[in-house]
C-alpha cells in the first residue's frame, strides 16, 4: 500500500509538499481508546471509527497515511493476549485506509 518512489517524487514536484496524516494516537483516545489498550485491535473491532479517523484526515487534505499497524506484531499483542490476531491486525488496517481513500 505503500506509494511508489515515482509518485512520491511526482507529488512533491506537482505541489512542492506532502501532507501527512497525524496525532493518531490521540485521535484515537478521543475517540474512546482506552489507556493500555492496543490500537491496532480497533481495526477489526471498530472499523467505523478507524475509518473516521482516516476520513478525518482525507477531509484534512492529507496526502500520505499512516496505517494503524505499528504495534500489529505478535510480541506486542501478546501484552493483550492477541499474539494470535497479529496478521488480523496488520492486514485489516490497508483496507480501511484504502476504503477512505475514495472520500478524496
Amino acid at each position: 500500500m505503500s506509494p511508489s518512489p515515482a509518485k512520491l517524487t511526482s507529488l512533491i514536484e506537482k505541489q512542492g509538499w506532502v501532507l501527512a496524516d497525524g496525532a493518531t494516537g490521540t485521535n484515537l483516545f478521543n475517540m474512546g481508546l482506552e489507556s493500555g489498550d492496543a490500537p491496532e485491535l480497533w481495526n477489526e473491532t471498530e472499523p467505523a471509527k478507524i475509518t473516521a479517523l482516516y476520513k478525518g484526515a482525507v477531509d484534512a487534505g492529507s496526502d500520505l497515511f499512516l496505517t494503524n499497524s505499528f504495534g500489529g506484531n505478535a510480541s506486542r499483542l501478546k501484552l493483550h493476549g492477541a499474539a494470535l490476531q497479529r496478521a488480523l491486525c496488520s492486514s485489516a488496517s490497508p483496507p480501511v485506509v484504502k476504503a477512505t481513500w475514495r472520500f478524496r
